[in-house]
């Protein structure tokens, strides 16, 4: 086993389809990677952001992500493409939005 230990943030790359959610509205706080898929909750909270909590989006070009408000991705829909967006906490923006899906534009995981 073995496990780094670092002083400062490590400098995490965009994902060429992803998008990376931050709990503050500048890219240098601690975020967390989405690459294609479907979000839930829990595993944003575990991963270390709370829908709740996220203030800065980051997505990759040729991606979207769409944010629902209720659980199933069902409800209200909020979509973001390419680029940073800010996120007002409380607002159907994202918070509190459960569940978030991450889409490649070159292919539909809406099925």
């Amino acid at each position: 086993m073995l496990k780094l230990t670092f002083k400062r943030n490590v400098f995490m790359p965009q994902l060429p389809f992803g998008a990376f959610i931050f709990p503050t509205a500048k890219a240098k706080a601690k975020g967390v990677a989405l690459a294609e898929g479907e979000y839930s909750t829990v595993y944003m909270t575990e991963a270390g952001v709370a829908p709740g909590d996220i203030q800065l989006l980051r997505v990759s070009s040729g991606t979207t992500i769409t944010g629902c408000a209720g659980g199933n991705f069902t409800g209200a829909t909020s979509e973001y493409g390419a680029g940073e967006h800010l996120i007002n906490a409380g607002s159907l923006d994202f918070s509190p939005l459960p569940v978030l899906k991450v889409v490649s534009l070159r292919k539909s995981c809406w099925t």
